[in-house]
């Protein structure tokens, strides 16, 4: 079968492209595993976790660090609303926009420096993620994952597992906490298979895609709660920040998280691995299944970004997270 070739792929050329390439794959996975699909063999690559002890060890004691340091960066904060005069209504809020901003904020800029500044050229050439694999053999042909891979899977996973408790018990509740708390526990899986079986450079890229506007929307935020001080002051320049920083992440969640991750990650990914990946891992089907939930959950909250803009435009009303109880014209529904 020839190989489609190209730096991205529209989305009806995907479809077309995976209307051949994914019925011929899961051919050849029965012939690898007869018994497939079956409820042991789809849970079957977990089994693999105990080779994978030291990295789960490593994970947990930095998840437990990133908490530790948030409880720090918590009490900190509590210091400076009082310095800058912010209202007390923001006591929670300002604390958890100063962690996500400073987090999503290094942990974006270093997937950039490595996908534009290193020899990975994923985001280039998507199919390059499949280089120096063999389709018969999953284990013995599995190319070497780079130092920097490592780096981002290991802060990102540590990062989710806190997030799973953080959204639980540090986090504002929001009318989506459940659905950001499935969010996390499917990031987690896609991470730990995709390392167990060396998919790293599709994670990797995920994640590059991801990150890409939380930052942005963290910005928004701290705009917002910033611009009034309980002391009479206003910060005119922050207003115009907000607004302005909020389309723009609007126009980022449009162009990575949607158009980029289906015409870039779901090619290269799901295309290029059902074409050029291994035959015999039973781990892909279901990364596959996740990538596309990652996918369905992006369009969900474009809901509430849309929702969002549309309001700033044509009321001139601040920036608000209209996932949040507290928010202006969510008392005034309520109302």
């Amino acid at each position: 079968m020839a190989v489609y070739r190209r730096s991205w792929c529209d989305p009806l050329t995907i479809i077309n492209l995976c209307r051949d390439s994914v019925p011929n794959y899961l051919d050849e996975l029965s012939r690898f595993h007869p018994g497939w699909p079956s409820f042991y063999l789809l849970f079957s690559p977990f089994n693999q976790l105990k080779n994978i002890k030291l990295e789960i060890v490593f994970v947990v004691l930095l998840a437990i660090l990133f908490t530790l340091l948030r409880y720090r960066l918590h009490r900190q904060s509590k210091k400076w609303m009082v310095d800058w005069r912010v209202y007390p209504h923001y006591s929670h809020k300002l604390p958890e926009c100063i962690w996500k901003l400073g987090y999503y904020g290094l942990a974006w800029a270093f997937s950039v420096y490595v996908h534009f500044f290193t020899n990975v050229n994923t985001f280039h050439d998507p199919l390059s993620m499949w280089e120096g694999w063999k389709k018969d053999s999953l284990v013995a042909d599995a190319p070497t994952c780079e130092f920097n891979i490592l780096i981002i899977y290991g802060t990102q996973t540590a990062f989710y597992v806190h997030s799973i408790y953080a959204t639980l018990f540090m986090d504002q509740w929001r009318s989506d906490s459940w659905v950001m708390f499935i969010h996390h526990f499917i990031a987690i899986i896609l991470l730990v298979l995709s390392y167990m079986d060396n998919y790293t450079l599709a994670g990797a890229q995920l994640l590059l895609l991801q990150d890409s506007s939380d930052a942005a929307l963290e910005i928004t935020k701290l705009c917002v709660y910033l611009k009034r001080r309980e002391d009479g002051r206003y910060y005119r320049w922050l207003d115009k920040t907000a607004n302005g920083v909020l389309y723009s992440f609007a126009l980022m969640w449009v162009v990575f998280r949607l158009w980029l991750y289906t015409t870039k990650l779901m090619y290269g990914a799901i295309y290029g691995g059902t074409i050029l990946g291994p035959r015999d891992s039973l781990a892909f089907p279901t990364l596959g299944i996740l990538l596309l939930s990652i996918l369905i959950l992006n369009l969900f909250w474009f809901n509430f970004i849309v929702r969002m803009v549309v309001r700033v435009w044509r009321t001139g009303e601040e920036p608000e997270d209209n996932r949040e109880y507290d928010t202006p014209s969510e008392q005034k529904k309520r109302r």
